[in-house]
């Protein structure tokens, strides 16, 4: 008698779980009358949707995603990135015990780490949003967001703003920020909008958008739009605008502040009245600057061009001001300075290299403290222009023609 021993070979498959998003629509979000949360592993964020494209959120207490139950809220999505249609979303603060009614208008805090806004127009209202996670961020695509209760950045991690597609809004959005280092990209075609934030009359920092901890900046081929704001950015020596992007300021008595920046073919347009103020030095290369009636770029620092470099605009009240330091073709090629119709250029300090020139048209451009040529320079003096030197003249291996 044979025996036959038949071998089974037993698999075993172990898949490994995917993450997705608690998906859930508005009401309560926090207390006695309900929640949204998750003991579940398999969720990692939450995403709002809603078949009224009309969420309102109810906050009867503070909501902290550091709890286990509230961990998905670290990552917050309103509606989808694909979604045909625009979502309105509120975040209310409420308290049923005294008030008896859904009125939002009790304080409460929501802690995160990571807000993506979808074609949603997205209003704080009592609810101060918390970003205290260790790499939080804002990622925007065609949506607008307007901070009733003034946001909280935990100044142990850095924030970043990513501006993804479409125009976008932030409004009223004022005060310290005090992220370790905050990083803005704006992508090609999208638009970051700043509205009303930080006090026109403001007298001391806190009552700014105050970005007063170092600030990168990328902005390749999208805007930045300041609109009747007073905002400060420490921004570092790398913060640039390239490839057709542009830096615009609107609404009159705006201001914005920088440290340094760089803007390479590429625009600032500075609407009526208000004011760019660069405080330790710009690079302009190949690029243009359009001034409003009344509109000025202030620096008593450094200006360093290259390439071709057009000033324009209103002839009213109008120009660089201050005693900067400008330096034609310090940068690398020779540099072709265009001004007209703008009403005044003022310049402490003017250094002209080999290969550049400016060209003055309907305008008037002054010299106060020193005029240095290094090499071959042109100035050409057309209709309605002038040319004013009031300091010292000096020069090495050098050739000026003055036309």
């Amino acid at each position: 008698m044979r025996f036959f021993l038949l071998g089974i070979t037993l698999s075993l498959f172990i898949s490994e779980s995917v993450a997705e998003p608690f998906i859930t629509r508005g009401g309560f979000a926090s207390g006695p009358f309900g929640s949204k949360g998750s003991y579940d592993a398999k969720y990692d964020s939450i995403l709002f949707i809603s078949p009224s494209y009309d969420i309102d959120l109810y906050f009867e207490a503070d909501l902290d995603s550091s709890d286990r139950y509230y961990r998905i809220w670290q990552n917050i999505t309103f509606n989808d990135l694909i979604s045909p249609r625009r979502m309105t979303a509120n975040l209310l603060g409420t308290n049923l015990n005294v008030t008896k009614d859904l009125s939002g208008s009790w304080t409460r805090t929501l802690t995160t780490h990571q807000l993506t806004l979808n074609n949603t127009d997205l209003d704080t209202d009592s609810v101060r949003l918390f970003f205290n996670g260790t790499n939080n961020s804002l990622t925007m695509n065609s949506s607008t967001l307007n901070f009733r209760r003034q946001p909280v950045f935990t100044s142990t991690a850095p924030m970043t703003f990513d501006i993804l597609s479409g125009n976008n809004k932030i409004t009223n959005m004022y005060g310290n920020m005090d992220a370790d280092l905050t990083t803005l990209n704006i992508d090609s075609s999208a638009l970051l909008e700043f509205s009303n934030s930080g006090s026109l009359s403001a007298t001391s920092q806190v009552d700014r958008l105050n970005f007063y901890r170092p600030v990168d900046g990328d902005i390749d081929a999208g805007t930045l739009l300041f609109y009747y704001s007073n905002v400060y950015v420490n921004s570092n020596e790398g913060f640039q605008f390239r490839n057709g992007a542009k830096l615009e300021l609107l609404g009159s008595s705006t201001l914005a502040e920088f440290e340094y920046l760089t803007v390479t073919d590429s625009q600032i347009k500075l609407g009526g009245n208000t004011t760019l103020e660069i405080n330790k030095k710009i690079n302009i290369i190949d690029s243009d600057l359009v001034f409003g009636s009344g509109a000025y770029l202030r620096t008593d620092d450094i200006i360093l061009t290259e390439g071709m470099v057009n000033i324009s605009g209103s002839n009213v009240a109008a120009g660089i001001r201050g005693k900067p330091f400008l330096s034609l073709n310090d940068l690398g090629r020779p540099t072709t300075l265009v001004q007209q119709d703008v009403a005044k250029s003022e310049i402490g300090f003017l250094v002209m290299k080999a290969g550049s020139s400016i060209d003055l048209t309907n305008t008037s451009f002054t010299v106060s403290e020193q005029f240095y040529v290094d090499g071959n320079a042109q100035i050409n003096i057309h209709s309605d222009g002038y040319f004013g030197l009031y300091g010292q003249v000096l020069g090495a291996r050098s050739a000026l023609d003055l036309t």
